[in-house]
């Protein structure tokens, strides 16, 4: 006799954590402006004018990083 699909304990595998991708040198150097700036009670819409922004844009743009998700992610916390 078969015992019940539903009686039967199957064990289920651990899921196994997908790696976290390395976070680049420009990513670390963004994140570190955009929350030291917003720590220190600067405005999400005024941290754009900060003179260290223009340049590490620029930078992140030319290394293929977008900025703006980041920015946006960060900016909600």
């Amino acid at each position: 006799m078969l015992a019940e699909p539903s009686l039967v304990n199957v064990p289920i595998p651990e899921p196994i954590p997908e790696p976290e991708p390395e976070m680049s040198n420009i990513e670390r150097e963004f994140r570190e402006l955009v929350t030291g700036l917003l720590a220190a009670g600067v405005a999400p819409s005024d941290v754009m004018d900060d003179p260290r922004w223009e340049d590490l844009n620029e930078r992140a743009s030319a290394e293929g990083f977008e900025t703006w998700p980041v920015f946006l992610q960060l900016a909600a916390m």
